[in-house]
């Protein structure tokens, strides 16, 4: 795609499992490459999805900068390992962190005891608090976890057009742990229980066909996407339907299943 011999119409999302035993069997070559993938799909629209045991970004001969262009998530106790060998953090930020980390797994493990989740094992609970710490380019935050199944790829409104009641299908099928027992309300107020919006960034700029929308800006309460190329802005219903348009000319025989079929 770099080179122009690929379109970049379609995205594409790559997902690799085991990702730290990759590493170890093929050391610098296997690290080589995930770190130039990095750092091209989001300029090629294409996803990538390293999934591995390790938080301990050294483990894969590099530092914190190389990862400038990926969004990390490390879940349950891992998030510690991870602060620890963040090289961007101040010792003061670490050790917040790390109480923090401390305050939200006691609650967790609390409230978990106290409904009969279990989030460990072969047999684990669909339903639990679960939760994360989400390592941004610029930012970092924890949230809680969505049940195991809560969403599906029909509800994703980068692949098709945001609906009223998508986000309000998956509570009401699936409620999180804290929507089924609200009176377990966190004290602390550090886990986030709503799921970020979903985005358009990455997705190939509607207007010039070449660009990548790698920004957002606010016009009326209306959310704009940014090309990185042509410098024009599309708003979300734009996208939405433009890429609706594309799966169903991707699909001409079969189309896109409608609610009432």
């Amino acid at each position: 795609r770099a080179s122009g011999a690929e379109s970049r119409e379609l995205f594409d999302l790559y997902l690799f499992d085991e990702t730290d035993s990759t590493i170890s069997q093929y050391g610098k070559t296997a690290t080589e490459l995930i770190f130039f993938g990095l750092k091209q799909v989001s300029h090629q629209n294409m996803g990538l999805i390293l999934i591995g045991q390790s938080p301990n970004a050294s483990n894969y001969n590099s530092q914190r900068a190389d990862w400038e262009n990926a969004i990390s998530i490390h879940i349950g106790s891992a998030a510690k390992h991870a602060i620890e060998k963040d090289d961007t953090l101040t010792a003061d930020d670490k050790n917040s962190l790390k109480k923090q980390a401390d305050i939200i797994a006691d609650y967790c493990a609390e409230q978990n005891k106290k409904n009969g989740f279990i989030v460990e094992g072969d047999s684990q609970s669909s339903q639990g608090y679960r939760y994360a710490w989400v390592r941004e380019p610029n930012k970092h935050y924890w949230i809680q976890l969505p049940e195991f199944g809560c969403y599906t790829f029909d509800q994703l409104d980068s692949v098709y057009p945001p609906t009223a009641s998508a986000s309000e299908t998956a509570s009401e099928v699936h409620p999180t742990a804290s929507e089924l027992h609200p009176e377990a309300e966190n004290p602390y107020s550090v886990v986030h229980l709503k799921a970020p919006s979903p985005t358009y960034l990455g997705m190939q700029c509607p207007k010039c066909n070449s660009g990548t929308l790698t920004g957002t800006k606010k016009n009326r309460g209306k959310t704009l996407y940014l090309c990185n190329e042509c410098g024009k802005s599309t708003s979300e219903s734009v996208l939405a339907k433009h890429y609706r348009q594309k799966l169903e000319d991707l699909l001409p025989d079969e189309g896109i299943e409608n609610d009432d079929d």
